[in-house]
């Protein structure tokens, strides 16, 4: 194995060399993750939904599962790593 350059992205991670040391972020494979979804133009809010509302099985549409389950895997990669 060579040393070809400076590291930037290894794994999905980048790599930002300081004098301080070195930072690391996934703010790619974030990115990644909201093109995929199609989720570049959402906007974060501190409560999904509202807290006094009544849930029941004919409220709202039903999600794919296979879809939802694929979001929830790339937000569990998201937050270990």
């Amino acid at each position: 194995m060579k040393n070809i350059e400076e590291l930037r992205y290894f794994l999905g991670i980048e790599v930002i060399c300081i004098s301080k040391g070195i930072l690391i972020n996934k703010r790619q494979y974030m990115m990644s993750i909201l093109f995929k979804f199609a989720m570049t133009d959402c906007k974060s809010v501190s409560n999904p939904l509202d807290q006094n509302i009544k849930l029941h099985p004919d409220f709202g549409t039903a999600c794919d599962p296979k879809r939802f389950l694929q979001i929830v895997g790339s937000l569990i990669c998201l937050t270990i790593t």
